[in-house]
């Protein structure tokens, strides 16, 4: 078990208010796929004040509408008090995934990429693919969009790895959310930049998953 518990305040960009979650807990763990029996590492956040809603200030809304953009999240039954992610890319084979760099033949270690109707479907029984909401309630833990791309990636890749994330190649992550026929919301982490990229994605192309356990 490992357990952080930074705080989280209020803090003021370009004159608009961006909420954080107060503060939480991590809980490292570990999940076995029965379908081929692969294990990968978890990561559980436990979160003290989840009441209200997350604010969140996207620069990288200039991609998708053509300005910067200040998003609410709400989640249907509030914010979850506990939220699991898998801290390794999902590497279950199908038909249609493919390997990601220059991994060895059965993708390791980092796992596989998927086209967005297959991630849709890949993640094994109990889990599911992240939401654009969870994508930031993740952020919203670690300092906002601006920030939370450093926390997430090891030192590797010039982070910090705080949140036990562990992305150790640039990598964009699908998320379940769709624009339209043709493509949907994505994440992207890279050796560059602090923040996390949000993005507009083919749904024709080959992303990572993580995959987020149901609550």
């Amino acid at each position: 078990m490992n357990l952080q518990n930074p705080l989280r305040g209020i803090s003021i960009l370009c004159g608009l208010i961006i909420l954080s979650i107060s503060s939480y807990a991590q809980e490292l763990g570990s999940f076995v796929d029965p379908r081929d029996n692969r294990s990968y590492e978890t990561v559980m956040y436990s979160i003290d004040n989840n009441s209200g809603s997350i604010s969140d200030l996207d620069e990288y809304s200039t991609y998708l509408t053509g300005e910067a953009a200040t998003f609410e999240v709400n989640f249907e039954n509030g914010i979850p008090s506990t939220i699991t992610w898998m801290s390794q890319n999902l590497n279950f084979e199908t038909s249609e995934s493919k390997c990601k760099y220059d991994s060895s033949p059965d993708c390791n270690p980092y796992g596989r990429l998927y086209t967005w109707s297959e991630a849709m479907e890949v993640c094994p029984a109990g889990w599911h693919l992240p939401s654009d909401n969870e994508w930031f309630l993740l952020a919203s833990l670690y300092g906002s969009i601006a920030e939370a791309g450093k926390n997430l990636k090891t030192k590797s890749l010039n982070g910090t790895n705080t949140s036990l994330f562990s992305v150790v190649k640039p990598s964009i992550f699908w998320s379940s959310s769709d624009l339209d026929g043709e493509s949907a919301l994505d994440w992207k982490v890279n050796y560059r930049w602090d923040k996390l990229q949000r993005w507009k994605g083919g749904k024709n192309l080959f992303n990572s998953v993580r995959c987020v356990k149901d609550y």
